[in-house]
Parts: structure tokens; C-alpha cells; sequence
């Protein structure tokens, strides 16, 4: 594949300009060809009207030796007719000389036995009166010769020009066709699942710029594929766990514990909230999945507060459980969102700030406006250590997946969260420390 691609590619430039030079060649014969008739011309012209000076139109006679010197000057025989009588002719090839009696100055390209010469007639007047002509004969044989001796030297050089073309298209062709073969491996071998290093960037802009482009291809592709591995090794892992617990109590079960009524209810309740849990991981999945495939959401022009309210409104026996105040400070700022998702995000948000702090403390929730709106929910709870803050909002991520288990965390609503607030073309962020609590700030465009 990659010597006919060169090969095409090399035909391609040397037909091109060998039809390139061709023309200029035959363009440059007809320019030298046309440029020597018109400078000819001029210089036949002015001998004609010298040659009237050593005519006598009244009796008929011509100064033969200034003729004969001046024809000699221009490289051109003579014919001198008046009165239907030939006062002089030197010609000595016989042809009609009827067409060239014109009271005008004539020119013509003539063949005579094969040669070609060129011809002009020159008007002879007496009191005004057409009388005859005097024809120039200029034989162009020794001037197409001169023209094809220029062509010769100019087709050696064409040749030496597509010899050159032909030599560089080589290269040029190989620094065009080797990267390019080279990304082709490159995809045939990821379609073979084979994960590639780096392809190198070498040739010109274009390629250069091909060659990047796969080379970022290829690292979104890689981790994307490790995001999805990952994913399916969180998901196996994440929904094995209830599933096995439940098996084992079901086990217990048949093995006789469904004969003792007190083993028989705690079993059973205990199975019910695997399925709880299990449900409820599926359902934050698809949910997941949703949110990320989504290209944009259906807004409405809402007030962030009045959002708020409605969210700690709903969250209200969680935190009274535990004692814990929720205060919402700042101005109320309208937004085009969407409503659900909205709600949910925050909904995650501050049930994971509930979740993660201390009895009897609090919960401070501001909403800011400046060039975008910011809401910033702290807790004052446990707090997430430094080396976690990276990765809390990536699937099934648990800080303390003890502790994630104990509140039926599956490691989901943190990445539910980024992608919604993703969705509204805004930006989220988290400042933590041990033990003095955590912060999610969350910034919105004013206009989405």
C-alpha cells in the first residue's frame, strides 16, 4: 500500500509538470516565432518605404543597385510591380502575385514548395492613384531554425527540471506517505485493541497536525478505555457485595434457620436492605448514564434561593435526627436551570454534608453574585483528607468505604453532582480539612 501510494503520488507530481513544461515550451516557440515576425516587420516596413525613394513611377525605373542593398539588409528578396509590368524581381520560385496588389499595407505567412516565408506588400501611389506594389519576400527558414536551436536548449533544460522533479518527488512523496502509513498501523492496530505509544510528528504542517490529532485520539481513547475498565471492575465489585451477602443469608436460610422465627425476621430484613442498596445503585447507574449522555438540558428561569429552601425543606427530619442547623445567607439570584437536575445535585450535596458531620453542629449554605453566581454549602464535620480531593468526584470513589456502607453510599452522587452542574456550563470544586470540615463551591454562569 505504501509504494502505490507513492508511486500515485509521484506520477501525480511529474504529470503535472511535464504538462506544465510542455506548455511553457510551446508557448515560449510561438512567442519567439511571433516576436521575430513583428520585429521583422517593423524592419521591412521601413525598407519598403526607403525602396520608393529609388522608384520613378513616372518612367518607370528603378535604381536597381540601391534596391539590391537594401533587400541585402533586411535578408529579403524584391518585387517591384507597376502598371502590371515586374520592374524587378529577384524571387526565383514562381507564384501569383495578383492577391498581394493592395492599396494597403499586406502582410501574410506564405508556403511555397514547403518553405515557408513571410511576405509583405507595400503600396506604390502616383498623384494618388494605386500603380503597384513592392513585395518583400523574407525567407523564415533560417529564423525557425534559430527559434528550434533556442527550443532545443530549453527542452535540455525541461528535461533537467523533470529529472530534478522527479528525483524530489521521491522524497517529498516518502515524508507525505510515511506518516501517514504510520497512523494507518496505528488505527488497524487499535482496532485490534492494541493500545499504541506515541506516533512521531514529523513532516509537514498538515501531517504534523494529523499526527497530533491521533496522538490525542489515542490518550482519550486509552483513557477512556481505562475509565471503562475501571467502571466495569467498580460496577462488578459494587453489585457482587449485596448480592453475595444475600446469598449467603439465603443459604442460612435453607440450611434451617427459616425454622426460628427471630433468625428467620433478621435474615429477612437484612436481605431487604441489600435489595434496598442494590436498587439503589442501579438506579444511581442509569441515573449516571443519563445525566452523561445528555447534550443539553431543557432550562427554565428559576431562583437558586427559593431552590435551596425547597431542598433543605426536604432534608429537614435528616437533620433534626442529628440535631444539626442548616442556615441559608445571601441574596436570591435567577438562573436558567433545570429544575430536577438542579435539585438533585444540590439535594446530594447537602445530604452528603449532613451525612459527614458531627451531632448538634451546623451547616452554613451563602449564595454570592459576582461575574457568575457561587453557592458555597460548608460543613463543619470529619472532613475528607488531602490525598483523596482529586479523585471524590470520579464513580464508586468512597473516602471511607466503611462508613460509605454504613449510610448506603455507593460512591455515585458526587460524579451524579459534576455532571450536572457540567450540564449547566458551570464548575464545581471542594476545599477540605481533617476534622475542621469541608466546603463544595459550586459556580453558575448568569446566563446559561
Amino acid at each position: 500500500m505504501e509504494n502505490k501510494l507513492r508511486y500515485r503520488l509521484v506520477f501525480s507530481y511529474f504529470s503535472i509538470i511535464f504538462l506544465l513544461i510542455f506548455l511553457i515550451n510551446i508557448s515560449i516557440y510561438f512567442i519567439l516565432q511571433n516576436f521575430y515576425i513583428e520585429s521583422k516587420k517593423s524592419d521591412i516596413l521601413f525598407a519598403a518605404k526607403t525602396v520608393l525613394d529609388y522608384i520613378d513611377v513616372y518612367s518607370n525605373k528603378v535604381d536597381k543597385e540601391k534596391i539590391k542593398q537594401i533587400q541585402k539588409d533586411v535578408y529579403s528578396k524584391v518585387v517591384i510591380i507597376m502598371d502590371n509590368k515586374v520592374l524587378y524581381n529577384d524571387f526565383n520560385k514562381v507564384i501569383s502575385y495578383n492577391e498581394f496588389m493592395k492599396s494597403e499595407v499586406f502582410t501574410k505567412k506564405i508556403n511555397i514548395s514547403g518553405e515557408d516565408f513571410y511576405l509583405l506588400s507595400y503600396p506604390i501611389f502616383k498623384n494618388g492613384i494605386h500603380i503597384g506594389n513592392v513585395i518583400f519576400i523574407n525567407p523564415l527558414e533560417e529564423a525557425l531554425n534559430r527559434i528550434m536551436n533556442i527550443e532545443k536548449q530549453i527542452l535540455f533544460v525541461s528535461f533537467v527540471i523533470l529529472g530534478i522533479v522527479f528525483l524530489y518527488s521521491f522524497y517529498i512523496s516518502k515524508t507525505i506517505v510515511t506518516p501517514l502509513n504510520t497512523v494507518v498501523d496505528a488505527i488497524e492496530n487499535l482496532k485490534d485493541d492494541i493500545v499504541l505509544r506515541e506516533i512521531k510528528v514529523d513532516g509537514y504542517k498538515e501531517i504534523r497536525r494529523l499526527c497530533q490529532a491521533f496522538n490525542e485520539m489515542n490518550k482519550r481513547i486509552v483513557e477512556l478505555d481505562k475509565k471503562r475498565r475501571q467502571f466495569v471492575a467498580d460496577a462488578s465489585h459494587e453489585l457482587k457485595s449485596p448480592l453475595a451477602g444475600m446469598k449467603v443469608l439465603v443459604e442460612s436460610l435453607i440450611q434451617g434457620g427459616f425454622e426460628d422465627k427471630a433468625v428467620r425476621d433478621e435474615f429477612l430484613q437484612s436481605i431487604n436492605k441489600e435489595i434496598d442498596r442494590l436498587s439503589k445503585l442501579v438506579n444511581g447507574l442509569l441515573e449516571l448514564a443519563q445525566i452523561e449522555n445528555a447534550d443539553e438540558l431543557k432550562m427554565t428561569s428559576l431562583n437558586i434561593k427559593e431552590l435551596l429552601k425547597e431542598v433543605i425543606k426536604s432534608l429537614e427530619p435528616i437533620a433534626k435526627s442529628k440535631n444539626i442547623s442548616i442556615y441559608l445567607n445571601g441574596d436570591g439570584i435567577i438562573l436558567n436551570l433545570n429544575r430536577d437536575n438542579m435539585f438533585r445535585a444540590l439535594y446530594n450535596l447537602i445530604e452528603n454534608a449532613i451525612k459527614y458531620s458531627n451531632e448538634n453542629s451546623k451547616i452554613d449554605i451563602l449564595i454570592e453574585r459576582d461575574d457568575v453566581a457561587k453557592i458555597t454549602i460548608r460543613d463543619y464535620g470529619i472532613g475528607i483528607p488531602e490525598e483523596d480531593l482529586p479523585y471524590i468526584f470520579d464513580r464508586f470513589y468512597r473516602v471511607d468505604k466503611t462508613r460509605a456502607r454504613k449510610t448506603g453510599g455507593a460512591g455515585l452522587g458526587l460524579s451524579i453532582v459534576k455532571h450536572i452542574i457540567k450540564l449547566h456550563k458551570g464548575d464545581i470544586e471542594v476545599k477540605s480539612k481533617v476534622g475542621e470540615g469541608t466546603a463544595f463551591i459550586i459556580k453558575l454562569p448568569l446566563e446559561v
